[in-house]
Protein backbone atom coordinates (compact mmCIF):
# COMPACT_ATOMS: atom_id res chain seq x y z
CA UNK A 1 0.00 0.00 0.00
CA UNK A 2 1.49 3.25 -1.22
CA UNK A 3 1.14 5.33 2.46
CA UNK A 4 1.48 8.91 3.38
CA UNK A 5 3.66 9.84 6.32
CA UNK A 6 1.62 10.93 9.41
CA UNK A 7 3.34 13.60 11.28
CA UNK A 8 1.95 13.38 14.58
CA UNK A 9 1.76 10.17 16.80
CA UNK A 10 -0.80 8.95 18.99
CA UNK A 11 -1.29 6.75 22.05
CA UNK A 12 -5.31 6.06 21.31
CA UNK A 13 -7.14 5.52 17.96
CA UNK A 14 -10.89 6.00 18.18
CA UNK A 15 -12.89 3.53 15.79
CA UNK A 16 -16.57 4.44 15.36
CA UNK A 17 -20.19 4.70 13.31
CA UNK A 18 -20.71 8.28 12.46
CA UNK A 19 -24.20 7.00 12.79
CA UNK A 20 -24.90 6.77 16.46
CA UNK A 21 -21.65 6.24 17.51
CA UNK A 22 -19.99 10.02 16.59
CA UNK A 23 -21.32 11.94 19.85
CA UNK A 24 -19.72 9.21 22.34
CA UNK A 25 -16.38 8.93 20.33
CA UNK A 26 -15.94 12.87 20.75
CA UNK A 27 -16.78 12.55 24.57
CA UNK A 28 -14.31 9.75 24.61
CA UNK A 29 -11.60 11.88 23.04
CA UNK A 30 -12.51 15.23 24.76
CA UNK A 31 -12.24 13.25 28.17
CA UNK A 32 -9.28 11.26 27.76
CA UNK A 33 -7.19 14.01 26.40
CA UNK A 34 -8.06 15.91 29.44
CA UNK A 35 -6.55 12.95 31.14
CA UNK A 36 -3.18 14.06 29.33
CA UNK A 37 -3.38 10.69 26.46
CA UNK A 38 -2.86 11.60 23.20
CA UNK A 39 -6.03 10.66 21.20
CA UNK A 40 -6.92 10.04 17.55
CA UNK A 41 -10.24 10.98 16.41
CA UNK A 42 -11.00 11.14 12.11
CA UNK A 43 -13.19 14.34 12.92
CA UNK A 44 -10.14 16.43 15.06
CA UNK A 45 -7.21 15.20 13.97
CA UNK A 46 -7.12 13.82 10.28
CA UNK A 47 -4.79 16.52 8.29
CA UNK A 48 -5.10 16.83 4.09
CA UNK A 49 -4.61 13.38 2.60
CA UNK A 50 -6.39 10.51 1.61
CA UNK A 51 -8.32 8.89 4.62
CA UNK A 52 -6.88 5.47 4.13
CA UNK A 53 -3.22 5.83 4.32
CA UNK A 54 -3.59 8.27 7.42
CA UNK A 55 -5.91 6.38 9.36
CA UNK A 56 -3.75 2.76 8.69
CA UNK A 57 -0.47 4.92 9.12
CA UNK A 58 -2.21 6.41 13.01
CA UNK A 59 -3.35 2.96 13.63
CA UNK A 60 0.19 1.01 13.03
CA UNK A 61 1.67 3.41 15.44
CA UNK A 62 -0.71 3.86 18.44
CA UNK A 63 -0.81 1.19 20.79
CA UNK A 64 -4.88 1.29 22.17
CA UNK A 65 -7.84 1.10 19.48
CA UNK A 66 -11.18 1.66 21.21
CA UNK A 67 -13.64 0.48 19.18
CA UNK A 68 -17.48 2.63 19.58
CA UNK A 69 -19.76 -0.11 19.53
CA UNK A 70 -23.47 1.37 18.55
CA UNK A 71 -26.87 0.26 17.77
CA UNK A 72 -26.15 -2.24 14.18
CA UNK A 73 -22.52 -0.66 13.85
CA UNK A 74 -21.12 -3.39 12.53
CA UNK A 75 -23.71 -5.15 10.06
CA UNK A 76 -21.79 -3.14 7.23
CA UNK A 77 -18.44 -4.96 8.50
CA UNK A 78 -19.93 -7.59 5.90
CA UNK A 79 -18.29 -5.44 2.87
CA UNK A 80 -14.79 -5.81 2.78
CA UNK A 81 -14.45 -2.04 1.72
CA UNK A 82 -16.03 -1.11 4.94
CA UNK A 83 -13.76 1.34 6.68
CA UNK A 84 -14.62 0.47 10.13
CA UNK A 85 -13.62 -3.23 9.74
CA UNK A 86 -10.77 -1.89 7.28
CA UNK A 87 -9.53 -0.15 10.26
CA UNK A 88 -10.33 -3.68 12.88
CA UNK A 89 -8.48 -5.48 10.60
CA UNK A 90 -5.35 -3.40 10.84
CA UNK A 91 -5.36 -3.05 14.09
CA UNK A 92 -5.76 -6.92 14.74
CA UNK A 93 -2.75 -7.65 12.03
CA UNK A 94 -0.25 -5.13 14.14
CA UNK A 95 -0.92 -6.22 17.59
CA UNK A 96 -2.72 -3.49 18.73
CA UNK A 97 -4.97 -3.46 22.26
CA UNK A 98 -8.34 -3.43 21.24
CA UNK A 99 -11.21 -2.07 23.66
CA UNK A 100 -14.85 -2.69 22.84
CA UNK A 101 -16.49 0.19 23.98
CA UNK A 102 -20.29 -0.67 23.60
CA UNK A 103 -23.23 1.71 23.95
CA UNK A 104 -26.64 1.08 24.94
CA UNK A 105 -28.64 -1.07 22.10
CA UNK A 106 -25.49 -2.43 20.44
CA UNK A 107 -26.14 -6.43 19.93
CA UNK A 108 -23.09 -8.41 18.78
CA UNK A 109 -24.02 -9.88 15.32
CA UNK A 110 -24.39 -13.67 15.12
CA UNK A 111 -21.66 -13.83 12.45
CA UNK A 112 -18.27 -11.76 12.10
CA UNK A 113 -16.14 -11.98 9.34
CA UNK A 114 -13.40 -14.20 10.05
CA UNK A 115 -10.80 -11.54 9.72
CA UNK A 116 -12.44 -9.82 12.88
CA UNK A 117 -14.48 -13.00 14.45
CA UNK A 118 -12.00 -12.65 17.70
CA UNK A 119 -13.42 -8.69 18.43
CA UNK A 120 -16.42 -10.15 20.84
CA UNK A 121 -13.48 -11.89 22.66
CA UNK A 122 -11.60 -8.58 23.52
CA UNK A 123 -12.28 -7.20 27.14
CA UNK A 124 -13.58 -3.66 27.34
CA UNK A 125 -16.26 -1.48 28.67
CA UNK A 126 -20.06 -2.30 28.85
CA UNK A 127 -21.96 0.71 28.75
CA UNK A 128 -25.22 -0.93 29.01
CA UNK A 129 -25.78 -0.12 32.29
CA UNK A 130 -27.10 2.65 35.03
CA UNK A 131 -23.11 3.99 35.42
CA UNK A 132 -22.58 7.78 34.65
CA UNK A 133 -19.70 8.56 32.45
CA UNK A 134 -16.63 9.82 34.75
CA UNK A 135 -17.27 5.89 35.95
CA UNK A 136 -17.11 4.31 32.36
CA UNK A 137 -14.20 6.51 31.20
CA UNK A 138 -12.33 5.45 34.91
CA UNK A 139 -12.34 1.86 34.32
CA UNK A 140 -11.80 2.22 30.99
CA UNK A 141 -8.04 3.90 32.13
CA UNK A 142 -7.47 1.65 34.84
CA UNK A 143 -8.69 -1.42 33.21
CA UNK A 144 -8.04 -1.44 29.86
CA UNK A 145 -5.91 1.05 28.30
CA UNK A 146 -2.14 -0.14 27.76
CA UNK A 147 -1.22 3.50 27.19
CA UNK A 148 -0.15 5.76 29.85
CA UNK A 149 -1.05 9.59 30.31
CA UNK A 150 1.40 12.12 29.68
CA UNK A 151 1.74 15.16 32.19
CA UNK A 152 -1.48 14.91 34.58
CA UNK A 153 -4.35 17.59 33.15
CA UNK A 154 -5.14 20.14 36.47
CA UNK A 155 -8.47 20.35 37.01
CA UNK A 156 -9.20 23.87 36.25
CA UNK A 157 -7.10 23.32 32.61
CA UNK A 158 -9.92 20.36 31.70
CA UNK A 159 -12.41 22.76 30.55
CA UNK A 160 -9.98 24.57 28.20
CA UNK A 161 -8.71 21.41 26.86
CA UNK A 162 -11.99 19.86 25.89
CA UNK A 163 -11.86 21.46 22.91
CA UNK A 164 -8.27 23.65 22.93
CA UNK A 165 -9.92 26.95 22.67
CA UNK A 166 -7.88 30.01 22.81
CA UNK A 167 -11.05 32.24 23.49
CA UNK A 168 -11.61 29.64 26.03
CA UNK A 169 -8.23 29.24 27.62
CA UNK A 170 -8.10 32.97 28.11
CA UNK A 171 -11.52 33.21 29.70
CA UNK A 172 -10.29 30.33 32.34
CA UNK A 173 -7.03 32.39 33.11
CA UNK A 174 -9.40 35.63 33.49
CA UNK A 175 -11.71 34.12 35.58
CA UNK A 176 -8.72 32.76 38.00
CA UNK A 177 -7.39 36.21 38.24
CA UNK A 178 -10.70 37.86 39.03
CA UNK A 179 -11.21 34.96 42.15
CA UNK A 180 -8.11 35.38 43.12
CA UNK A 181 -8.68 39.42 43.43
CA UNK A 182 -11.69 38.68 45.31
CA UNK A 183 -9.78 36.55 47.66
CA UNK A 184 -6.75 39.10 47.91
CA UNK A 185 -9.38 41.96 48.57
CA UNK A 186 -10.69 39.55 51.40
CA UNK A 187 -13.99 38.84 49.93
CA UNK A 188 -14.55 35.04 50.26
CA UNK A 189 -16.98 33.03 47.62
CA UNK A 190 -18.26 29.70 48.66
CA UNK A 191 -19.06 27.60 45.88
CA UNK A 192 -21.14 24.13 46.82
CA UNK A 193 -20.70 22.08 43.70
CA UNK A 194 -23.42 20.02 44.93
CA UNK A 195 -26.06 22.60 45.85
CA UNK A 196 -29.58 22.30 44.61
CA UNK A 197 -29.52 26.31 44.36
CA UNK A 198 -32.50 27.12 41.31
CA UNK A 199 -32.05 29.47 39.14
CA UNK A 200 -35.12 31.84 37.97
CA UNK A 201 -36.56 28.97 35.62
CA UNK A 202 -36.71 26.87 38.31
CA UNK A 203 -33.77 24.34 36.91
CA UNK A 204 -30.12 23.77 38.52
CA UNK A 205 -27.70 26.21 38.65
CA UNK A 206 -24.88 23.61 37.05
CA UNK A 207 -21.35 24.21 37.44
CA UNK A 208 -20.24 20.49 35.95
CA UNK A 209 -21.96 18.21 34.96
CA UNK A 210 -21.38 14.40 33.06
CA UNK A 211 -24.36 12.34 31.48
CA UNK A 212 -25.63 9.22 31.76
CA UNK A 213 -24.63 7.02 28.73
CA UNK A 214 -27.04 4.36 29.26
CA UNK A 215 -30.25 6.16 30.48
CA UNK A 216 -29.82 6.46 34.47
CA UNK A 217 -32.85 6.18 36.11
CA UNK A 218 -31.74 9.92 37.36
CA UNK A 219 -32.76 12.50 34.51
CA UNK A 220 -29.73 14.40 33.36
CA UNK A 221 -30.44 18.47 34.68
CA UNK A 222 -31.23 21.15 31.72
CA UNK A 223 -27.91 23.31 31.64
CA UNK A 224 -28.63 26.94 32.76
CA UNK A 225 -26.82 29.67 32.37
CA UNK A 226 -24.27 29.94 34.91
CA UNK A 227 -24.73 33.72 35.71
CA UNK A 228 -28.38 33.47 35.19
CA UNK A 229 -29.00 35.00 38.90
CA UNK A 230 -26.39 37.75 37.59
CA UNK A 231 -28.33 39.56 34.79
CA UNK A 232 -28.20 42.72 35.44
CA UNK A 233 -32.01 44.92 35.56
CA UNK A 234 -31.39 46.51 31.84
CA UNK A 235 -30.60 42.47 30.35
CA UNK A 236 -33.92 41.50 32.04
CA UNK A 237 -36.13 44.01 31.18
CA UNK A 238 -35.50 43.06 26.88
CA UNK A 239 -38.09 41.61 25.18
CA UNK A 240 -36.74 40.21 21.76
CA UNK A 241 -40.15 38.21 21.21
CA UNK A 242 -40.94 40.37 17.76
CA UNK A 243 -37.61 39.39 16.02
CA UNK A 244 -38.04 35.85 16.09
CA UNK A 245 -39.78 33.72 13.15
CA UNK A 246 -41.48 30.37 14.42
CA UNK A 247 -40.46 27.24 12.60
CA UNK A 248 -44.04 25.44 11.61
CA UNK A 249 -42.42 22.36 9.63
CA UNK A 250 -39.35 20.61 10.29
CA UNK A 251 -37.57 17.17 9.78
CA UNK A 252 -34.48 14.86 10.68
CA UNK A 253 -32.71 12.44 8.68
CA UNK A 254 -36.35 10.31 8.96
CA UNK A 255 -39.31 12.07 10.68
CA UNK A 256 -41.43 15.41 9.88
CA UNK A 257 -43.42 17.50 12.23
CA UNK A 258 -45.31 20.57 11.15
CA UNK A 259 -48.01 22.55 13.02
CA UNK A 260 -51.70 23.08 11.90
CA UNK A 261 -53.05 26.31 12.01
CA UNK A 262 -55.10 25.40 15.02
CA UNK A 263 -51.78 24.70 16.96
CA UNK A 264 -51.75 20.90 16.97
CA UNK A 265 -48.81 18.73 14.96
CA UNK A 266 -49.17 16.08 12.54
CA UNK A 267 -46.01 13.98 11.52
CA UNK A 268 -44.54 11.49 9.83
CA UNK A 269 -42.39 8.40 10.74
CA UNK A 270 -41.45 10.05 14.05
CA UNK A 271 -40.86 7.72 17.09
CA UNK A 272 -43.60 8.87 19.03
CA UNK A 273 -47.11 10.45 18.86
CA UNK A 274 -47.20 14.14 18.45
CA UNK A 275 -51.29 14.32 18.20
CA UNK A 276 -51.83 15.14 21.47
CA UNK A 277 -49.59 18.41 21.30
CA UNK A 278 -51.92 21.43 21.73
CA UNK A 279 -50.97 25.17 21.25
CA UNK A 280 -47.96 24.76 19.67
CA UNK A 281 -46.49 28.07 17.59
CA UNK A 282 -42.48 25.92 16.93
CA UNK A 283 -41.50 22.95 15.83
CA UNK A 284 -37.97 21.19 15.84
CA UNK A 285 -37.10 17.94 15.33
CA UNK A 286 -33.12 16.77 15.92
CA UNK A 287 -31.18 13.50 15.09
CA UNK A 288 -32.81 12.25 18.53
CA UNK A 289 -35.99 14.19 19.65
CA UNK A 290 -38.29 16.58 19.03
CA UNK A 291 -39.52 20.25 20.76
CA UNK A 292 -42.35 21.60 20.47
CA UNK A 293 -42.89 25.65 21.80
CA UNK A 294 -46.14 26.88 23.21
CA UNK A 295 -47.84 29.96 22.88
CA UNK A 296 -47.05 30.22 26.67
CA UNK A 297 -43.35 30.30 26.39
CA UNK A 298 -42.90 26.39 27.97
CA UNK A 299 -41.47 23.83 26.09
CA UNK A 300 -42.95 19.97 25.34
CA UNK A 301 -40.40 17.63 23.93
CA UNK A 302 -40.41 13.66 22.75
CA UNK A 303 -38.05 11.04 21.78
CA UNK A 304 -34.24 9.95 23.10
CA UNK A 305 -33.09 11.28 26.33
CA UNK A 306 -29.69 9.70 26.83
CA UNK A 307 -28.34 12.83 27.34
CA UNK A 308 -31.02 14.61 28.77
CA UNK A 309 -32.01 17.11 25.62
CA UNK A 310 -35.26 16.22 26.62
CA UNK A 311 -35.30 17.83 30.06
CA UNK A 312 -36.89 21.01 29.05
CA UNK A 313 -39.96 21.27 30.99
CA UNK A 314 -38.84 23.74 33.57
CA UNK A 315 -38.29 26.02 30.85
CA UNK A 316 -40.59 29.69 30.88
CA UNK A 317 -40.62 32.53 28.79
CA UNK A 318 -39.34 31.09 25.87
CA UNK A 319 -39.61 32.76 22.29
CA UNK A 320 -37.60 30.25 20.45
CA UNK A 321 -36.28 26.55 19.74
CA UNK A 322 -34.03 24.50 18.30
CA UNK A 323 -33.04 20.58 18.48
CA UNK A 324 -29.70 19.57 18.01
CA UNK A 325 -28.83 16.17 17.85
CA UNK A 326 -28.41 14.92 21.49
CA UNK A 327 -29.32 18.96 22.75
CA UNK A 328 -31.44 21.34 22.86
CA UNK A 329 -31.91 25.13 22.83
CA UNK A 330 -33.91 27.90 23.79
CA UNK A 331 -34.19 31.53 23.58
CA UNK A 332 -35.71 33.46 26.31
CA UNK A 333 -37.85 36.56 25.76
CA UNK A 334 -34.70 38.55 26.62
CA UNK A 335 -32.31 37.22 24.50
CA UNK A 336 -30.50 35.02 26.95
CA UNK A 337 -30.16 31.37 25.89
CA UNK A 338 -30.67 28.23 28.21
CA UNK A 339 -29.66 24.51 26.87
CA UNK A 340 -30.29 20.82 28.08
CA UNK A 341 -28.17 17.43 26.52
CA UNK A 342 -24.77 17.50 24.76
CA UNK A 343 -24.22 20.92 25.20
CA UNK A 344 -22.67 20.54 29.33
CA UNK A 345 -19.26 20.95 28.45
CA UNK A 346 -20.23 24.75 26.98
CA UNK A 347 -22.57 26.02 29.70
CA UNK A 348 -20.04 28.79 30.42
CA UNK A 349 -20.13 30.68 27.02
CA UNK A 350 -23.95 29.49 26.14
CA UNK A 351 -24.56 31.39 29.43
CA UNK A 352 -22.57 34.59 28.43
CA UNK A 353 -24.77 34.88 25.25
CA UNK A 354 -26.71 38.15 25.61
CA UNK A 355 -29.40 39.67 22.34
CA UNK A 356 -29.98 36.44 20.65
CA UNK A 357 -32.83 36.20 18.34
CA UNK A 358 -32.42 32.63 16.45
CA UNK A 359 -30.34 29.77 17.18
CA UNK A 360 -28.87 27.03 14.36
CA UNK A 361 -27.63 23.71 15.50
CA UNK A 362 -25.24 21.83 14.11
CA UNK A 363 -23.67 18.65 14.58
CA UNK A 364 -21.61 19.82 17.26
CA UNK A 365 -22.34 23.21 17.66
CA UNK A 366 -24.84 25.78 17.14
CA UNK A 367 -24.83 29.40 15.79
CA UNK A 368 -26.63 32.23 17.82
CA UNK A 369 -27.84 35.88 15.73
CA UNK A 370 -27.99 38.74 17.87
CA UNK A 371 -30.14 41.56 17.52
CA UNK A 372 -27.14 43.42 15.82
CA UNK A 373 -26.55 41.05 12.86
CA UNK A 374 -23.74 39.23 14.08
CA UNK A 375 -23.07 36.30 15.01
CA UNK A 376 -21.95 33.61 18.00
CA UNK A 377 -20.61 30.02 17.27
CA UNK A 378 -20.90 28.15 20.72
CA UNK A 379 -19.43 24.27 20.40
CA UNK A 380 -16.52 22.99 18.17
CA UNK A 381 -14.38 24.36 16.23
CA UNK A 382 -12.90 21.83 15.14
CA UNK A 383 -13.52 22.99 11.31
CA UNK A 384 -13.83 26.58 11.88
CA UNK A 385 -17.42 26.99 12.65
CA UNK A 386 -16.37 29.82 14.55
CA UNK A 387 -14.70 32.12 11.88
CA UNK A 388 -17.86 34.54 11.88
CA UNK A 389 -16.42 37.71 13.41
CA UNK A 390 -16.53 39.61 10.50
CA UNK A 391 -19.51 39.28 9.87
CA UNK A 392 -21.92 41.92 10.02
CA UNK A 393 -25.91 42.39 8.71
CA UNK A 394 -27.33 39.03 9.17
CA UNK A 395 -31.05 38.58 9.42
CA UNK A 396 -31.00 34.41 9.64
CA UNK A 397 -28.53 31.63 10.27
CA UNK A 398 -28.30 27.76 9.22
CA UNK A 399 -25.75 25.17 10.86
CA UNK A 400 -24.70 22.01 8.60
CA UNK A 401 -22.00 19.52 10.46
CA UNK A 402 -19.19 21.48 10.17
CA UNK A 403 -20.17 24.85 8.80
CA UNK A 404 -22.34 27.78 9.69
CA UNK A 405 -23.89 29.86 7.63
CA UNK A 406 -25.42 33.38 7.89
CA UNK A 407 -27.99 35.10 5.47
CA UNK A 408 -27.28 38.69 5.12
CA UNK A 409 -30.42 41.50 4.87
CA UNK A 410 -29.01 41.92 0.63
CA UNK A 411 -30.29 38.82 0.24
CA UNK A 412 -26.89 37.11 -0.28
CA UNK A 413 -24.73 34.35 1.86
CA UNK A 414 -21.53 33.63 3.54
CA UNK A 415 -20.42 30.98 5.45
CA UNK A 416 -17.39 29.71 7.75
CA UNK A 417 -16.00 26.11 7.83
CA UNK A 418 -13.50 24.00 6.32
CA UNK A 419 -14.98 22.09 3.34
CA UNK A 420 -11.76 20.70 1.88
CA UNK A 421 -12.76 17.81 3.42
CA UNK A 422 -15.22 17.01 0.58
CA UNK A 423 -13.16 14.51 -1.30
CA UNK A 424 -12.17 12.42 1.81
CA UNK A 425 -15.51 12.07 2.98
CA UNK A 426 -16.74 10.63 -0.45
CA UNK A 427 -13.20 7.98 -0.53
CA UNK A 428 -14.31 7.07 3.63
CA UNK A 429 -17.74 7.01 3.47
CA UNK A 430 -18.37 6.15 -0.76
CA UNK A 431 -21.09 8.57 -0.97
CA UNK A 432 -20.87 12.40 -1.55
CA UNK A 433 -20.55 14.90 1.36
CA UNK A 434 -23.80 16.26 2.73
CA UNK A 435 -23.65 19.89 2.76
CA UNK A 436 -21.14 20.93 0.50
CA UNK A 437 -21.21 24.68 0.37
CA UNK A 438 -20.76 24.78 -3.42
CA UNK A 439 -21.15 27.74 -5.02
CA UNK A 440 -23.59 29.63 -2.67
CA UNK A 441 -21.18 32.68 -2.39
CA UNK A 442 -22.76 33.34 -6.40
CA UNK A 443 -26.61 33.27 -4.91
CA UNK A 444 -28.41 36.41 -4.67
CA UNK A 445 -32.09 37.02 -3.93
CA UNK A 446 -32.13 34.64 -1.01
CA UNK A 447 -34.85 35.35 1.97
CA UNK A 448 -33.93 32.34 4.07
CA UNK A 449 -31.90 29.08 3.99
CA UNK A 450 -32.21 25.95 5.04
CA UNK A 451 -29.67 22.81 5.62
CA UNK A 452 -29.94 19.34 5.27
CA UNK A 453 -28.16 16.93 2.82
CA UNK A 454 -28.01 20.38 0.60
CA UNK A 455 -28.37 23.90 1.08
CA UNK A 456 -31.24 24.91 -0.17
CA UNK A 457 -31.85 28.85 -0.64
CA UNK A 458 -35.37 30.10 -1.01
CA UNK A 459 -35.83 32.97 -3.40
CA UNK A 460 -38.09 36.25 -3.00
CA UNK A 461 -40.27 35.40 -5.32
CA UNK A 462 -40.92 31.37 -3.82
CA UNK A 463 -38.50 29.73 -6.24
CA UNK A 464 -35.51 27.33 -4.81
CA UNK A 465 -31.35 27.79 -5.14
CA UNK A 466 -29.43 24.41 -4.23
CA UNK A 467 -26.04 23.83 -3.49
CA UNK A 468 -24.38 22.01 -6.26
CA UNK A 469 -22.58 19.20 -3.66
CA UNK A 470 -25.45 16.81 -3.42
CA UNK A 471 -27.60 16.01 -6.29
CA UNK A 472 -28.58 12.67 -4.70
CA UNK A 473 -32.03 13.61 -2.54
CA UNK A 474 -33.45 14.96 -5.38
CA UNK A 475 -32.16 18.72 -6.11
CA UNK A 476 -32.89 18.35 -9.86
CA UNK A 477 -36.44 18.33 -9.73
CA UNK A 478 -36.97 21.29 -7.20
CA UNK A 479 -36.39 23.86 -10.01
CA UNK A 480 -40.04 23.41 -10.61
CA UNK A 481 -41.70 24.17 -7.17
CA UNK A 482 -43.16 27.59 -7.15
CA UNK A 483 -44.48 29.60 -3.87
CA UNK A 484 -42.40 27.96 -1.30
CA UNK A 485 -42.33 29.72 2.17
CA UNK A 486 -40.43 26.53 4.48
CA UNK A 487 -37.60 23.91 2.95
CA UNK A 488 -36.91 20.64 5.75
CA UNK A 489 -34.66 17.91 5.04
CA UNK A 490 -35.49 13.90 5.80
CA UNK A 491 -32.11 11.81 4.77
CA UNK A 492 -33.20 10.76 1.44
CA UNK A 493 -35.96 13.52 0.68
CA UNK A 494 -36.46 17.27 0.34
CA UNK A 495 -39.79 18.91 1.85
CA UNK A 496 -41.38 22.09 0.95
CA UNK A 497 -44.06 23.87 2.42
CA UNK A 498 -46.19 26.69 0.19
CA UNK A 499 -47.91 29.31 1.44
CA UNK A 500 -51.44 27.67 0.88
CA UNK A 501 -50.14 25.59 3.66
CA UNK A 502 -49.63 22.35 1.08
CA UNK A 503 -46.30 20.36 0.96
CA UNK A 504 -44.50 19.25 -1.75
CA UNK A 505 -41.65 16.76 -1.66
CA UNK A 506 -39.07 15.31 -3.70
CA UNK A 507 -39.40 11.57 -4.87
CA UNK A 508 -35.87 10.36 -4.89
CA UNK A 509 -35.38 6.98 -3.17
CA UNK A 510 -39.10 7.65 -1.51
CA UNK A 511 -40.60 5.41 0.79
CA UNK A 512 -44.47 4.63 -0.04
CA UNK A 513 -45.57 5.67 2.74
CA UNK A 514 -44.17 9.34 2.64
CA UNK A 515 -46.84 9.76 0.08
CA UNK A 516 -49.16 10.53 3.03
CA UNK A 517 -47.48 13.85 2.57
CA UNK A 518 -49.79 14.40 -0.30
CA UNK A 519 -52.86 14.82 1.88
CA UNK A 520 -51.16 17.40 4.84
CA UNK A 521 -52.96 20.70 4.63
CA UNK A 522 -53.34 23.61 6.71
CA UNK A 523 -49.87 23.87 7.53
CA UNK A 524 -49.31 27.22 9.39
CA UNK A 525 -46.89 29.68 8.07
Amino acid sequence: MNKEIYTDTYDVFISYRREGGETMAILLHDRLTAKGYSVFLDVESLNSGKFNSQLLSVIENCRDVIVVLSENSLDRCVNEDDWVRKELVHAFETGKNIIPFMLRGFKWPENLPRDISELPLQNGVNANSNEYFDASIERLVTKFLSSKPQEPVAVMQEAALVRKSAGRIWADVASFVFLTALIIGGIVILINLGSDEKDDDGGEIINDYIPSIAGAAETPPAILPADTQGYTEEVLDKDYSDSVVNRTISADYHGIAAIKTDGTVISHDMKGDLSGWTDIVSVSVGGSHVLGLKSDGTVVAMGEDDFGQCNVSSWKDIIAIEAGGHFSIGIRRNGTVVTAGFLFQYHSETGALRDVIAVAAGMHHFAALKADGTVEVVGSNSRGEHLTSGWSDIVAVASGDFFTLGLKSDGTVVWAGDHEWKNDWEDYYGEPAPGWCGDIESWRDIKAIAVGRDIIGIKSDGTLMASNGNSMSGIDVISEWRDIVAVAFTWNNIVGLKSDGAVVYTKWMTFDDIVELEEWSGIAN
